[in-house]
């Protein structure tokens, strides 16, 4: 195509923004005005389509456009506006791209050199069997100054009473079906809607997936999770690490809160020692890692050889770990700023005290030698901007009740269950325990066998205190006069 020097981008009335085989961004200027129109695979992280079909195919870019000019070519002869056309044809660019790396040029190029080009079933994936390609408009954002990169939600351009109904229908038909238009990440059994989440989930499975790929790293990869308690720290590591090689991994835990002295420590790395020298690859978690030991963050002088040099000293013998991962869940701290001061609002909390303590407990040292950290909110909320938390409690409580009594749901994988029971589960303030209260009361209520959860399986009220503030839960239930 002929290039004129004399048109700008920013002229450019519909632009088409491809990123690889994930997503497209369509801008359309209308007047001084820019619209922007997200298209993406909701079931999909970054990177995650290429993972799956390993090796690299060339044209991508010449089918992508390819099916966009004919469909934009069709669209329009119709009479369709050019912007609605574009944005059909985005989709079928994605399609055809992908459906050129699932087929390839054949399955053995060397022995059939003239194997046809699979025009057909490239560019009619769409019109068959092609991806389900969602797509949103982007937060109105015409200025430098009005972008934030880093705040900009999907779920929050959804008001509060829809993210409400939203959260019911997670619960009762699965995210699929609730959720078409929002990313889903996927780690084996957990799933995620918060994007910060997602994308902490995303570096951390990178991270495990090249350590455990490369048989040249022999000391230890060492990451962080932080996290309230029951917020659901370990389980999240451990699916990730399961999604990416659940035959190698073997799980260890230590809580350090519970030992007594370093020989404790030895000992636990003996044992992950043994099982590295077995051919697994240990996953070991030092949970409250940030607790006291003879002083304030006591323990973190102990991991920094091991950490650096994948070695540790028993008297005068230096021993090899061997490849294993260390994943440091925090007790005392609930977030990673909050434990490193590592951030403007933490930071001005963190008095001249806590950070010589910091300081003097290694904690730089410690911190540089960490490759990754995740966050996890879990199913309270956690600040005034944090209007997605019923979505997030929503999601892990469809996963405990099908974990636990899938006799509740029918063939559909509708769960049964009273409208007041649900608007309760779903709008209480919080639970006092996190995750672990949510699990608790479903073990507590008198489900086996129901066909329905009830109003009347639920546990009794001094039970119900346990967990969660009783009196606002039973006006929750008495509210449900409308189905959720």
């Amino acid at each position: 195509m002929a290039y004129n020097a004399g048109i700008r981008l920013t002229d450019c009335t519909n632009l088409v923004v491809r990123f690889g085989l994930e997503g497209a961004i369509h801008y359309t200027l209308v007047g001084d005005h820019v619209i922007s129109r997200l298209y993406f695979d909701p079931t999909m992280s970054e990177g995650d389509f290429t993972h799956n079909y390993p090796g690299k195919m060339q044209g991508i870019s010449s089918v992508f456009v390819a099916a966009l000019a004919a469909r934009i070519a069709v669209q329009c002869d119709c009479g369709d506006p050019l912007s609605d056309a574009v944005g059909r044809a985005v989709c079928d660019g994605l399609n055809a791209s992908r459906e050129l790396v699932r087929r390839g040029f054949g399955k053995d190029a060397e022995r059939e050199p003239e194997y046809p080009y699979p025009v057909a079933g490239i560019f009619l994936a769409s019109e068959q069997s092609g991806d389900s390609i969602a797509d949103v408009v982007i937060s109105d954002q015409n200025t430098a100054e009005d972008a934030d990169p880093h705040s900009w939600c999907i779920l929050k351009e959804i008001n509060d009473p829809v993210l409400e109904h939203i959260a019911y229908g997670i619960v009762k038909e699965g995210e699929t079906a609730a959720l078409n238009n929002v990313p889903i990440g996927n780690f084996g059994k957990l799933k995620s809607v918060d994007r910060n989440e997602i994308e902490s989930f995303h570096s951390i499975k990178n991270l495990m997936r090249e350590y455990i790929e490369s048989e040249s790293c022999t000391r230890p990869l060492s990451i962080a999770v932080f996290g309230s308690p029951g917020s659901g720290k370990s389980f999240g590591i451990t699916e990730i690490a399961k999604s990416i090689a659940s035959g190698r991994i073997e799980i260890l835990k230590c809580n350090l809160s519970q030992f007594d002295s370093k020989s404790d420590l030895i000992s636990a790395f003996h044992k992950v020692r043994d099982l590295a020298l077995e051919g697994k690859i240990p996953l070991v978690f030092f949970d409250e890692f940030d607790s006291d030991f003879n002083g304030k963050l006591g323990w973190l002088k102990y991991f920094l050889e091991p950490m650096q040099d994948g070695k540790f000293m028993e008297r005068e013998t230096m021993h090899p770990i061997g490849r294993s991962i260390f994943v440091f869940a925090g007790g005392i701290n609930n977030t990673f700023e909050r434990f490193s001061g590592d951030g403007a609002d933490d930071a001005a909390t963190m008095d001249p005290e806590e950070a010589r303590a910091y300081k003097d407990a290694k904690g730089p040292d410690f911190t540089s030698r960490l490759r990754g950290y995740v966050n996890i909110r879990g199913p309270n909320q956690r600040g005034s901007d944090d209007t997605v938390f019923v979505i997030r409690r929503a999601m892990l409580l469809r996963s405990l009740l099908e974990q636990k009594v899938d006799n509740l749901f029918d063939s559909r994988k509708h769960l049964r269950i009273d409208d007041g029971v649900l608007r309760a589960l779903i709008g209480v303030k919080r639970y006092k325990h996190g995750t672990r209260s949510i699990e608790a009361i479903i073990e507590m209520s008198m489900l086996n066998g129901r066909r329905s959860w009830e109003q009347t399986y639920l546990p009794a009220k001094e039970q119900l205190k346990l967990h969660l503030d009783e009196e606002s839960f039973s006006r929750l239930l008495g509210e449900a006069s409308q189905t959720p």
